[in-house]
């Protein structure tokens, strides 16, 4: 492998078992030598990808007035809508500039929080309520059935990186059986100047 571009490993292999070693081996090569990859073949239907997209294009097309009734909280919780200039990664680098043009849609967990984290910062703060629109419910569809696909592509490469580290397929499991992971549909509007 060179390190002159960023491989792109198809994963379908990987889905039955005689597969996964080589899809493994592909990919710890591809972390040690460039240290990112691409993949194909992930098994994530092209309808739930197309609906998504389609639905958080619909959305970002209304008029602001709307998208602004499903607000991010006050908090600092990525969940519903962050309007244009609202974040500015700049910041998170230690620097001043504009804010960014971005706009974006964001959600987390599915599953209730876990028993041992209810009623903690933790358990409010990574288990917060998803915000939707209460007149586009396949809006809320779409997003939750990309989020389940991706929950389970996400397990299944972590399960290709620990075979690719001499583990077990299966050694990560009881450790990401409680994600608080955050998915955020991003919107960047034409800018009619630079």
């Amino acid at each position: 492998m060179t390190t002159e571009t960023i491989p792109c490993i198809d994963l379908a292999p990987s889905f039955q078992p005689a597969g996964r070693l080589d899809v493994a081996e592909t990919i710890r090569e591809a972390c040690e030598t460039i240290g990112f990859f691409t993949i194909v073949g992930h098994g994530v239907a092209d309808s739930v990808i197309d609906d998504l997209q389609s639905q958080a294009r619909a959305f970002f097309a209304l008029p602001a007035d709307e998208k602004l009734r499903v607000p991010h909280p006050p908090t600092r919780v990525s969940r519903g809508y962050f309007p244009p200039k609202h974040r500015a990664l700049s910041y998170s680098l230690g620097k001043t500039a504009p804010p960014d043009w971005q706009e974006g849609y964001a959600m987390g967990p599915l599953d209730p929080v876990p028993h041992a984290l209810a009623g903690t910062p933790a358990g409010d703060f990574f288990y917060a309520a998803n915000i939707w629109p209460a007149d586009r419910p396949e809006f809320r569809t779409a997003f939750e059935t990309y989020f389940r696909a991706l929950d389970r592509l996400s397990a299944h490469v972590l399960r290709l990186f620990a075979l690719g580290l001499g583990l077990g397929f299966d050694f990560f499991d009881d450790k990401i059986d409680r994600s608080t992971s955050v998915m955020r549909a991003v919107w960047y509007p034409p800018q009619p100047e630079p």
